[in-house]
C-alpha cells in the first residue's frame, strides 16, 4: 500500500523526503488539501510533487492522491484488522480460528469493494461483452481463483479460458484486437506474465489487469486495472488468504454484471446447456 511504499522508498531527494515525511504525518488531511496548498506549506514547487508521485509509479500528483484517498477510505472500514499474513495464533481455539478467518474474509472483500472504480468496471464490462474471446493469464493460486469464472462464463456461451498449457507466449501471439487478455498477478511482477506484455501490445490486444494497488509493469502496461489490496507479504505468510479472496470476489462481480445485462437470456441458456449435458451423460451411462 502507499503508506508502506513511503516508508520503504529510500531514493528521495531532500525536497521529496520532506513531502514523504509530511504525508506520513498528515495523510488524514490529504483529501482536503490541493497540490498548491501543500506545495506552499512545504516550500516546494508543484513540479516537485509531480516528480514525487512519479517516483512512486504514478502518472502525477492527482492519480497519487486519488489512490491514497481510496486506500484511506478502505482502511477506515476495517479498524480492528486481522493480520493478513498470520490471521491466527497457534494457541487459538478452533472456533477462534474460524471467527478470525470469517472476519478476515469480510475485511478483504470490504477493502476490495472500496477500491473498485465505477468507470473501470463499466469499461471492463463493455470489453467482456464485445470481444470475441477472453484469455486469462495467471499462475498458481491466481489461476485456480479464475477457473470458476471461466466455467460460469462458458455456461452463458461466452468463450473464456485460462488454459495456458500450449505456452503463454504462443497463446498471446494468437490473440488480436478482437480479443481481451485478463492478466492476474497479485505482485504485478510475475516474470512469465511480464514477457507477455510487449507481445500483447504488439498484437493490439486490450489488457485488463487484476493486480495489487502497488504500481508495477503490469499496472503500467495494462489498459484497465482492477485493484486488490496489497496487504500480504509475498513470502512470509500462512497462506494466500486475502489475495485469493480478492481475486475471486472481482471475478464474481464481473460475472454477475455480465449476467445481469441479459438476465433472462442467460438463465435460459444455462438451464438449456445443463439439461443437454445431463442428458448426454445419462445416455453414455445407458450405452
Amino acid at each position: 500500500m502507499i503508506i508502506q511504499q513511503l516508508k520503504n522508498e529510500t531514493h528521495f531527494s531532500s525536497a521529496e523526503a520532506t513531502i514523504r515525511d509530511y504525508l506520513l504525518r498528515e495523510m488524514d488531511s490529504l483529501p482536503f488539501k490541493s497540490a498548491v496548498s501543500i506545495a506552499n506549506e512545504l516550500y516546494v514547487s508543484k513540479s516537485t510533487l509531480t516528480r514525487f508521485a512519479q517516483k512512486l509509479g504514478f502518472s502525477g500528483w492527482i492519480s497519487f492522491k486519488e489512490r491514497a484517498v481510496q486506500e484511506m477510505q478502505a482502511e477506515k472500514l476495517t479498524v480492528n484488522k486481522i493480520d493478513t499474513n498470520f490471521p491466527f495464533l497457534p494457541t487459538d481455539s478452533q472456533l477462534t480460528i474460524a471467527k478470525k478467518i470469517m472476519q478476515l474474509k469480510h475485511e478483504t472483500i470490504t477493502q476490495t469493494r472500496e477500491l473498485l472504480d465505477p468507470q473501470t468496471l463499466k469499461r471492463a464490462t463493455q470489453l467482456i461483452e464485445t470481444q470475441k474471446h477472453i484469455q486469462i493469464f495467471a499462475q498458481g493460486y491466481s489461476a485456480i481463483a479464475s477457473q470458476e469464472f471461466c466455467s460460469r462464463m462458458i455456461r452463458t456461451n461466452k468463450l473464456v479460458s485460462n488454459d495456458t498449457h500450449g505456452g503463454m507466449e504462443y497463446i498471446a501471439q494468437c490473440l488480436d484486437s478482437q480479443d481481451l487478455a485478463i492478466i492476474v498477478s497479485y505482485s504485478g511482477g510475475t516474470e512469465s506474465l511480464l514477457k507477455l506484455l510487449p507481445i500483447l501490445r504488439g498484437q493490439h490486444v486490450p489488457m485488463l489487469a487484476i493486480t495489487s494497488n502497488t504500481p508495477s509493469k503490469i499496472y503500467q502496461y495494462s489498459d484497465l486495472k482492477i485493484l486488490i489490496p496489497s496487504s500480504e507479504n509475498l513470502y512470509l505468510k500462512i497462506g494466500n488468504y486475502t489475495a485469493d479472496d480478492s481475486i475471486r470476489y472481482i471475478f464474481d462481480v464481473l460475472y454477475s454484471i455480465h449476467f445481469s445485462l441479459r438476465f433472462d437470456d442467460y438463465l435460459s441458456t444455462r438451464s438449456h446447456n445443463a439439461k443437454i449435458t445431463d442428458r448426454k451423460m445419462t445416455d453414455n451411462f445407458e450405452n
